[in-house]
This record gives structure tokens, C-alpha cells and sequence, in this order.
């Protein structure tokens, strides 16, 4: 659970240590992994093969008011329709997995997986048709991160990086700050400890997905290379792999096995359980 501000203070002042505000299970942290590897491949395959970057929806906006004003190579419809392709994806996420369809059983990150995996065939079979290719890539971006922020929290923003960056520069001058008041941890009391472990865990997963992301650009580029536009079927099979497994395991085992329709929420979404052992949250 995430420390509330009043019991965090007298827990800071007591010197004790505060409940755990954060932990990423392993599920999470391989779960961020690979959609931040496929989102890179995504992204940069777009480029290679679209012409357009297809996650970076600040930049987008920056194109969309440039072709306003009539800037030369700023194609402002262009700019935003891959904004509304994008925010359409992140809404479907959300339909799909709110709370309400996933307890009347109906919404499921299965699903989420195999729409997005359609969404990069479909990108294949109108390759010619750059600006509509693009859309469907913008749509299964905007789908998976919403996805991912729904399952893993805040913290799990796999198809853009600058949020991430942002959190690994606040995190790291919190760890500085607290590092030049403490000399260097030799005054750390059970509070600071346990705030540092926290930074720490929160600093590991987000270099984690940075990291992951890298990996999938250089591996979307060598795949273009390779495969040219046919390159968008091994995200798609990836995706497409795993909600298919998920939706079989769910089907088979979990309606089977339980009262009711379990659903992957229940399964995954660590961070929206009762215990509160899987909060993601990144606020300091």
C-alpha cells in the first residue's frame, strides 16, 4: 500500500520504517520488459517504413501546430489523425480492461494482446497506404500502453520515454538530496532506509524498460533490414503469442478450475490488488 502523507511524516520522525510503497513483482518487471521491447520495434519500424513515429504523441502535437501554421513538412492532418489513432488505442485498453467489464467478466488483457497483434498485421497487408498503416501502428500503441498502464501502474509507460526519464531524474536527485543531508547514508535511520530501497526497486525497473526499449529499436532496425515491411508480423507474433496463451489458460484452467470467470486482471494486475503488495506507483 502506499504510505499516506501524515503517517509517513511520523513514521520519519519516529525514525521507523514505513509499509512498503513499492514492489514490482517478477510478473510485472518481465511483463514491462517485453512490451517495452515490442513498443521499440513498433516504433522505429514506423520510421524506417512508414516515415512517421508513431508513439511520440508530444511531438505529433509539435507537428499538428507547425502544419497550422503552414510550416514546410509539418502535415498537420496527418500529425492528428496519429493522435487520434493513438488516444482510440488507449481508449479501447481502458474499455476492455475497466473495472466494471473485467467484474461482469467481459474485459481482458488477452484481448488487448490479440487486437494489438491484428492491428500490426493489418499494418503489413495496407503497407502501401503509408498514412493508414501508420494509424493502425499509432492505434496499437495507444492500446498497449494503456494496457500496460492499467496492469502495472503509472510506472509501466512502455511505448514513450520521456515520462521515464523524468522518473529516473526526480528519483535520482531524491536519492542525491537525501545522500548530502544523511553524509552519505552514515546517518540513515529505519526510514531512510526503507525510502532508498524504495527509490532504488523504482530506479532498477525503469532503467530496466529504458533499457528494453533500446533493445527493441536496434532489433526493429535490423529486422527492416531484413524483412522490410514484413517486419511488423514479429511484434504482431509476439502479441499475438501471448494473449493467445492467456486467453487459453484463462478459458481452459481458470474457468474450469473456479467459481466464476477469472479474467487476467485478477491474475496479473498486481497493482490494483486488495493486499497491496504490488503498488507501482513512482511519485516520490
Amino acid at each position: 500500500m502506499v504510505v499516506v502523507p501524515a503517517a509517513a511524516e511520523k513514521a520519519e520522525e519516529n525514525g521507523s520504517a514505513p509499509a512498503r510503497a513499492f514492489h514490482a513483482s517478477v510478473k510485472v518487471r518481465v511483463g514491462g520488459a517485453i512490451l517495452s521491447t515490442i513498443a521499440g520495434m513498433v516504433n522505429v519500424m514506423s520510421f524506417m517504413v512508414l516515415g512517421v513515429f508513431v508513439s511520440h504523441m508530444t511531438g505529433n502535437l509539435d507537428k499538428f501546430g507547425l502544419g497550422l501554421h503552414g510550416h514546410e513538412g509539418a502535415d498537420a492532418v496527418l500529425a492528428l489523425m496519429l493522435i487520434t489513432f493513438f488516444t482510440m488505442g488507449s481508449a479501447l485498453s481502458g474499455f476492455l480492461t475497466a473495472k466494471g467489464m473485467v467484474d461482469s467478466g467481459v474485459g481482458f488483457y488477452d484481448m488487448c494482446l490479440l487486437i494489438e497483434a491484428a492491428l500490426l498485421v493489418g499494418v503489413v497487408l495496407v503497407h502501401t497506404h503509408h498514412g493508414f498503416a501508420a494509424y493502425l501502428a499509432a492505434a496499437a500503441c495507444g492500446l498497449q500502453n494503456g494496457m500496460a498502464t492499467q496492469w502495472g501502474g503509472a510506472v509501466l509507460r512502455t511505448t514513450h520515454v520521456s515520462g521515464l526519464f523524468t522518473d529516473v531524474g526526480l528519483l535520482s536527485g531524491s536519492l542525491l538530496s537525501l545522500l548530502c543531508r544523511k553524509r552519505c547514508g552514515t546517518r540513515f535511520n529505519d526510514f531512510d532506509k526503507a525510502s532508498v530501497a524504495d527509490d532504488l526497486s523504482k530506479l532498477s525497473l525503469l532503467l530496466g524498460l529504458a533499457f528494453c526499449f533500446t533493445v527493441g529499436l536496434f532489433s526493429g532496425a535490423k529486422l527492416v533490414s531484413v524483412m522490410d515491411y514484413r517486419a511488423f508480423l514479429v511484434p504482431a507474433g509476439i502479441t499475438g503469442s501471448i494473449g493467445f496463451i492467456c486467453l487459453i489458460y484463462r478459458v481452459f484452467v481458470f474457468w474450469d478450475c473456479c467459481s466464476g470467470p477469472w479474467t487476467l486482471w485478477e491474475l496479473f494486475s498486481e497493482s490494483e490488488s486488495t493486499d497491496g503488495d504490488a503498488e507501482v506507483e513512482v511519485e516520490p
